[in-house]
């Protein structure tokens, strides 16, 4: 069984709708999904840098409307996971929960109003910035580091009614104040959901021993990313047993009760023209597990490590199943 924490599902399935396609996540995921026993994915809604700040939220919605819409259509293989019965259901039934989550909380802008609204919609988990600085925290990478804060006081509001509302929250993405921020705001465990630690790919995008530190203490969930630029510097050697390296990395700091996978899988999103789009001399993009149907590769490299089954479950699924048990 396999529950995985990142997969950029409200955006593809969307784009795809956009260029005339339809029936998207069966021609393109189901098939993937079942053969690596898949039974939970949390389906992030993403947003192009072109259509913010002024279209953010009309966007956030389309994409919502269009993977809701999906899982409507083929309510015989999905179903929208907003609640503890539902997870249940996930684990016990015969159909693939998905969970929604926003990536970035640029479309709510700064009306905790809207974020009622798209609680209403079925989104239950809240990536707090994708990279980018919004009315909630900064993100990485688009201000100097002499510029960058951490958690406003919006932000606080938001984290308050995620915690008195039952979702989620999400900090891959932000920077190291505002990660730091949220843990000393929340009163429930926050997740880290596509990220990996810093001492093994020194980029900012991932987590410093420290930040490790503090999530553990706040008994939250981390899912290893296998995005190859987040994985390592170099592509030599890049393989699913360096996937197990960073598992492995963060047993240091965090029970193996907190560790889980978030693969974050990029593949077929080379089929959207923006996303296409590669830089000349760029480092080429590509997932290191290429997709859910792989699973199997992942499991073996654990098994050569020494891990025993329950290790392996635990970090498969059941550790996500607990965190979000405890929040929705």
């Amino acid at each position: 069984m396999l529950f995985d924490a990142h997969l950029d599902l409200g955006y593809f399935v969307y784009w795809k709708k956009y260029l005339g396609e339809k029936d998207i996540i069966n021609r393109y995921y189901y098939d993937d999904f079942v053969k690596g026993g898949l039974k939970l994915v949390i389906a992030a809604i993403y947003i192009d840098d072109i259509f913010l700040p002024d279209m953010g939220l009309k966007m956030a919605l389309k994409e919502l409307n269009a993977l809701r819409a999906e899982i409507e259509e083929h309510s015989d293989k999905y179903f929208l996971v907003t609640s503890n019965e539902d997870l249940d259901e996930a684990v016990n039934g015969e159909r693939i929960g998905i969970v929604m989550s926003l990536e970035g909380l640029l479309p709510i802008e700064n009306d905790l109003e809207l974020l009622h609204i798209f609680h209403r919609l079925g989104v239950r988990g809240l990536g707090l910035a994708w990279s980018r600085r919004n009315y909630v925290v900064d993100g990485i990478g688009t201000f100097s580091s002499r510029d960058r804060g951490g958690l406003t006081l919006f932000g606080e509001k938001v984290v308050k009614f995620a915690n008195k509302n039952n979702m989620f929250i999400d900090v891959s993405h932000t920077n190291d104040q505002a990660v730091a921020d949220v843990i000393a705001c929340t009163k429930k465990p926050i997740m880290a959901s596509h990220s990996n630690p810093r001492k093994l790919n020194d980029i900012e995008r991932n987590l410093s021993d420290d930040l490790i530190e503090k999530v553990s203490e706040n008994g939250g969930f981390i899912g290893v990313n296998a995005f190859n630029k987040n994985m390592s510097n170099s592509d030599i050697n890049l393989d699913e047993k360096r996937v197990v390296e960073h598992l492995e990395y963060f047993e240091k700091y965090l029970s193996n009760e907190n560790i889980g996978l978030g693969f974050d899988m990029i593949g077929k999103l080379e089929d959207i023209p923006q996303i296409a789009r590669q830089v000349i001399n760029e480092r080429k993009r590509y997932d290191v597990i290429e997709n859910h149907s792989k699973i199997g590769v992942l499991e073996q490299a654990m098994k050569d490590s020494g891990w025993n089954e329950e290790k392996i479950e635990k970090v498969m699924w059941k550790n996500l199943y607990n965190f979000l048990k405890n929040i929705l």
